[in-house]
């Protein structure tokens, strides 16, 4: 499967459970993408950010087990209740892990109670609305 890894590191270094399995130096043609073809195995695959050969970043990502979960994040705490705030909520579905269904294709409902009301609602989700 093809891996694609954003980052404005000098070096990109994946690892597929704990085996390193590629390396790309990104030039200025490359746009700070740097691109992989990697065998799908379940487990964890890890992206490192390197800068002259020492480590500045890295992000995981866990083979998800069954949806187990509905994961919501306001993008603040308090939100003032006389109709001129606004706060987006992420809606994400875990697995009993915490770990994120990147193809989850559950319906979900929403409500509001209390002086709020629901402005829009979206999808990151580019094959549903």
């Amino acid at each position: 499967m093809q891996v694609t890894v954003y980052s404005c590191c000098y070096t990109v270094r994946l690892e597929l459970n704990d085996k390193e399995t590629a390396t790309r130096i990104l030039g200025a043609n490359d746009k700070l993408l740097a691109k992989f073809e990697v065998p799908y195995l379940s487990g964890e695959l890890r992206a490192v950010g390197m800068n002259q050969g020492k480590i500045v970043s890295s992000k995981i990502l866990r083979t998800a087990g069954p949806a187990a979960k509905i994961h919501l994040a306001a993008d603040r705490e308090t939100v003032r209740a006389d109709g001129d705030d606004l706060s987006y909520v992420s809606v994400e579905i875990t697995d009993a892990e915490g770990n994120p269904l990147q193809d989850a294709a559950l319906p979900v409902r929403f409500s509001v109670s209390g002086a709020g009301e629901l402005a829009a609602l979206g999808s990151g989700s580019p094959n549903k609305p």
